[in-house]
């Protein structure tokens, strides 16, 4: 596997989106200060794949992965194995809310989805279903994985160097996951007790399937009854032909009888066909003149109508006539009133101009009135502003000696400076205020987190219990084990072969490490929340000597305010003053200009009313204007009113006389029309009643001849149906006089019945005898299979049996971790040999590692600290190999680089520069140490800004 990108966004320390590209990085350091967040890159990559990290090992809850106050993380990493692009996006929120129908529901919620080559391969919510996916494509599982990709070099210091050689046999063993070999032992022993159990149960199962039947027996039965069935089919078969002729005849004769009497029937209604033939013939020869008929009925219905017509439009005529006359008496007196319109409208138009200029008169009476009022208000304003001035230089003058300031300026700095003063105690107001809510806000935070400390401290207790209680949960694959470390021709200790199929080893994890973890996570947690309430204990102390000091400053803020209070109401005194003296200005210049509109307002007037004396107006009528204004409206309107009415009367009359010409004129038209129609009918039906004159009744007659098809297919239909069904009935008498069974339908199915019967008895017996032999079959092959399955258990019981005896002592421990210390130095040599290490690694005396060059060999003890850390690094590639992970194709070693000295750390780069440039891994040093990260070609840096981190890429040139 090849890292090829990977995004972050709210994960730890990385709160904005970041994205890294690996696609062309060989040898690269992630570099940075302490704490920027170099390390968690790793961790996003192992929670990509996994779901959770090596720092955070919590499968339950990724919570304490989430950026601070983010409350969704996403992570995104594609990486490249077995020629395809895989890309796994996983993503947790605190409280999802998309399924939920309120907050209070909203629950956390863990996403993940693999992508193969664009296209997606898996999409579900479960976390243990999508690791197994991830452990299929990468073949190894999450505790592989972090020991393949994380080389735990510290452990393989200590491998190196011992305190004692037994140690380096269990150090080997905790490593390859083999430390839980005695449980292996207990579990065989389990497995024996439980297949001996299967056994005894199977050897019970096969004294129930034994049988006293006979199969020999069953089958000849089967076949004397097959044989018996065989010929009572045979005489079946005679008797239902028999049934069919009987159930004809049978039928033959009901259907006769019925249509027998069907026919006599028939013959009794051949008198009323007669008559229908009668009809049929008067009828045929009045076929030529149905025309003519049609035409004589329609013309009789036409003239009618006419007739009606013409009696109705002669009543209208006459009805119109009358009306007309009276009409035209109302038409000549408002055609006079009309004529008379040109003389009003004159008087109409003087009574306008008069009434106009009256208008204007009152609307300049009204402007003089309205003016003279104004001037009087003013008059009075400006009274009553100069009393105000007075009473407003008196307070003046009383506030200036209550405070000892009579100038201007000295009061405009003295509000300056109280101001100042003020502004900078309402600030510390403010400070108070927060010290106050920040002391508020510390104190529930204390308390919270004491709730906290008691509730983690009740789970640490019960971690410590569940440890205690904790004993076998895993079962080994404990043959796959042994046969990882044979070499072929090596003698295997269970089953003796010396033929080995080597399969892959799944790591092995345990509950037990598991809850360790968990305490000790815990025991750091409680530590840190102990930590944090000291603090913030200590915090809320200063918090306190703060509003203290804020508090004294504060005790002279009431005095200040009021001398402040004084100066403004001086400047406001002072501002009043000034605006009064300008009103006072003002009101004066109104009064001026209102004297001034008064006088031009009365010339306006007095025009006026020269020129309504000139319209004829008498003086008498200028006294009191209004009234004269409403007499003359009045009669305007009186004016107007009648000429509308009477120009409207005259042009509705006008349109009502035209009406009644035109509807008389139309009348007169349409009853000349009609008399000429009757006219034309008459002489019409005059013509025709001489060429029918030999019918009575044209009407009647012309109805029964639109029915003579009718009646001619009912009578052809008649003799039709009695001939069919005369021949039918002779064709059914001769087919069953052919017939020649004398037995009833009844005798004969009688025997059918009792045929059908023993049929029908003998099938339930063959049934019988066929489910009896097939369960003896079944049952001889349940036998047979469970014989096989018991042979199977017995060999495989004795290959548990053999397990528990090997397993006793100590002997099979020590074969394993030599084997696994041969493997593991086979590895190291050749990755020595790649880093450009100049010794090799022996093993001596079973428990003694020696390096060995051309000088000769000494203890690997010996080696100094640089050589020490190359032969780490060197070990724990290894690993990955004597475990048979092949195909992870990437590294990154987070190691103390930093203890290193110059000469040291310059080897260490060397060597992995070789590995680099000798293998394809994608290899990652994270190291704060500037002169190995400026070794590599490329540079990942790490800054936090904010509390949150960024990285950029650096390639060298």
């Amino acid at each position: 596997m090849k890292p090829v990108k990977l995004k972050i966004e709210g994960f730890l320390s990385y709160k904005e989106s970041t994205t890294i590209d690996f696609s062309d990085l060989g040898l690269f350091a992630i570099t940075g200060a302490t704490g920027a967040g170099k390390t968690s890159i790793v961790d996003a990559i192992v929670y990509a794949l996994y779901g959770k990290t090596p720092r955070f090992d919590d499968k339950k809850d990724s919570k304490n992965l989430l950026s601070k106050l983010s409350n969704r993380l996403l992570v995104e990493f594609t990486f490249y194995i077995n020629g395809h692009y895989y890309t796994v996006e996983r993503s947790y929120s605190a409280d999802d809310k998309s399924n939920s129908t309120s907050i209070k529901s909203a629950k956390p919620h863990q996403k993940a989805t693999i992508l193969k080559d664009g296209k997606i391969l898996f999409d579900k919510d479960k976390n243990n279903l999508i690791n197994k996916e991830i452990e299929k494509i990468l073949k190894i599982d999450y505790d592989t994985f972090t020991k393949v990709i994380l080389l735990p070099q510290g452990e393989f210091a200590k491998f190196i160097k011992p305190d004692e050689p037994s140690d380096r046999r269990k150090l080997v063993m905790k490593l390859t996951g083999f430390d839980k070999i005695e449980k292996i032992k207990d579990k065989a022993l389990i497995k024996f007790k439980n297949i001996n159990d299967e056994i005894n149960n199977i050897k019970f199962k096969l004294e129930t399937l034994k049988t006293q039947d006979s199969l020999e027996e069953l089958q000849s039965k089967l076949f004397d009854t097959e044989n018996t069935l065989k010929a009572l089919k045979e005489t079946l078969t005679p008797l239902q032909e028999r049934h069919q002729k009987a159930f004809r005849k049978k039928e033959l004769q009901e259907y006769i009888f019925i249509n027998s009497k069907k026919l006599q029937d028939m013959i009794n209604k051949e008198q009323d066909m007669n008559l229908l033939k009668s009809k049929i013939d008067y009828l045929e020869q009045y076929v030529g003149l149905k025309s003519d008929l049609e035409r004589y009925v329609e013309l009789s219905k036409k003239q009618n109508i006419l007739k009606d017509n013409l009696s109705s439009q002669k009543s209208i005529y006459t009805s119109k006539k009358q009306e007309y006359e009276t009409f035209l008496e109302t038409f000549e007196q408002i055609k006079q009133k009309n004529d008379e319109l040109p003389q009003k409208e004159e008087r109409l138009s003087r009574g306008k101009q008069i009434i106009s200029k009256l208008s204007e008169a009152i609307m300049v009476e009204k402007d003089i009135a309205n003016l003279k009022t104004k001037l009087d208000d003013k008059s009075n304003t400006l009274t009553n502003i100069k009393n105000q001035l007075d009473k407003t230089l008196t307070e003046l003058n009383t506030l200036k000696q209550s405070i000892g300031l009579e100038h201007i300026d000295d009061i405009i700095k003295e509000q300056q400076q109280r101001a100042k003063e003020l502004g900078e105690l309402n600030a510390a107001l403010q400070q108070l205020e927060k010290a106050k809510s920040q002391r508020l806000g510390l104190l529930k935070n204390i308390e919270t987190k004491k709730k906290t400390l008691s509730s983690e401290q009740e789970r640490l207790n019960r971690l410590n219990q569940e440890l205690e209680k904790e004993k076998d949960n895993i079962i080994y694959q404990y043959s796959n084990i042994i046969k990882s470390f044979l070499k072929d021709q090596d003698k295997c200790p269970v089953c003796g072969g010396i033929y080995h199929e080597k399969e892959h080893i799944e790591s092995i994890s345990s509950r037990y490490d598991e809850l360790l973890e968990n305490i000790n996570k815990s025991k750091e947690y409680i530590s840190k929340l102990e930590f944090e309430i000291h603090s913030q204990e200590t915090q809320l102390k200063d918090i306190q000597n703060t509003i203290e000091i804020y508090e004294e400053k504060l005790s002279n803020k009431e005095s200040l305010e009021n001398e402040l209070s004084i100066i403004n109401k001086i400047q406001d005194k002072l501002k009043q003053k000034i605006n009064l003296e300008k009103d006072i200005e003002n009101t004066i210049k109104n009064v001026n200009e209102l004297q001034s509109l008064i006088d031009e307002k009365i010339h306006i007037l007095s025009n006026i009313e020269k020129e309504l004396i000139n319209l004829n107006l008498q003086d008498k009528y200028l006294v009191n204007k209004e009234n004269t204004y409403k007499r003359f409206e009045e009669k305007i309107k009186e004016i107007e009113n009648d000429i509308k009415q009477t120009k409207a009367e005259f042009e509705k009359l006008k349109d009502k006389y035209n009406d009644y010409n035109k509807v008389l004129e139309l009348l007169e038209k349409d009853i000349s029309h009609i008399e000429e129609d009757i006219k034309n009918t008459e002489q019409e039906l005059y013509s025709l009643s001489q060429k029918l004159k030999n019918i009575e009744d044209q009407a009647k007659t012309l109805e029964e001849l639109e029915k003579l098809e009718d009646y001619k297919n009912k009578y052809i239909t008649y003799q039709q149906n009695i001939k069919a069904l005369k021949d039918d009935i002779n064709s059914k008498q001769e087919e069953l006089n052919s017939i020649l069974e004398e037995e009833s339908l009844e005798t004969i199915e009688k025997l059918i019945y009792d045929t059908n019967s023993n049929i029908e008895n003998l099938n339930q017996e063959k049934g019988s005898l066929l489910t009896r032999i097939e369960t003896i079959k079944i049952n001889q092959e349940k036998a047979k299979e469970l014989s096989s399955t018991l042979e199977e258990l017995m060999a495989e019981n004795e290959v548990y049996k053999q397990i528990n005896t090997d397993l006793q002592g100590r002997n099979f421990q020590d074969y394993i971790s030599k084997k696994i210390i041969e493997n593991l130095l086979k590895y190291a040599n050749y990755y020595a040999d790649i880093t450009g290490f100049p010794y090799a690694f022996l093993l001596e005396n079973e428990d003694d590692i020696f390096v060995e060059n051309t000088f000769g060999k000494r203890p690997i003890k010996s080696l100094s600290g640089g050589e020490t850390f190359i032969s780490s690094l060197c070990f724990a590639l290894a690993l990955g190999e004597a475990i048979g992970v092949t195909n992870i194709r990437s590294l990154f070693i987070d190691e103390g680089f930093g203890t290193l000295d110059r000469e040291t750390l310059d080897r260490v780069g060397n060597a992995i520069e070789l590995l680099s440039q000798k293998t394809d891994k994608v290899i990652g040093i994270i190291t704060h140490v500037e002169e190995l990260a400026n070794r590599c070609p490329s540079k990942l840096t790490v800054t936090k800004i904010n509390d949150a981190s960024h990285v950029e890429t650096n390639t060298q040139e």
